[in-house]
């Protein structure tokens, strides 16, 4: 097993329908002690080759602690306040994104909160 992270925004459009939100999306992998293995290197290959777009890690282990720190704090409140999220790289600093549907009549969140959130500042 080596171990990854897959980096797609995606929400649920109706019944069956998934619709892709963000930006074309990337797979993180790479080996726990960051060595650029044969199979590493077989695996970027195969996605370089099938334009996949990719990012080999050297430290993997962080890059999935950081994924689940920004699913845990954004994943959580988002579904308590049934927020619509817009994906952190693909916001401009001063960006407002409206948030529909919230049981307390709609709120505004700047896109520099929602990228501090996500720990890319």
């Amino acid at each position: 097993m080596l171990p990854g992270a897959v980096y797609v925004a995606l929400q649920l459009a109706g019944r069956g329908v998934i619709l892709r939100t963000g930006g074309e999306g990337k797979i993180v992998f790479g080996e726990v002690g960051g060595a650029g293995t044969e199979r590493v290197q077989q695996i970027a290959g195969a996605f370089q080759q099938s334009g996949i777009p990719h990012q080999v890690s050297s430290d993997i282990t962080r890059v999935l602690w950081e994924k689940f720190l920004f699913i845990a704090g954004v994943g959580g409140v988002s579904e308590r306040d049934r927020l619509l999220v817009t994906p952190p790289d693909t916001l401009q600093e001063g960006a407002v994104v409206r948030i529909p549907a919230s049981p307390t009549g709609g709120k505004l969140i700047t896109g520099e909160t929602l990228l501090i959130a996500g720990g890319l500042r």
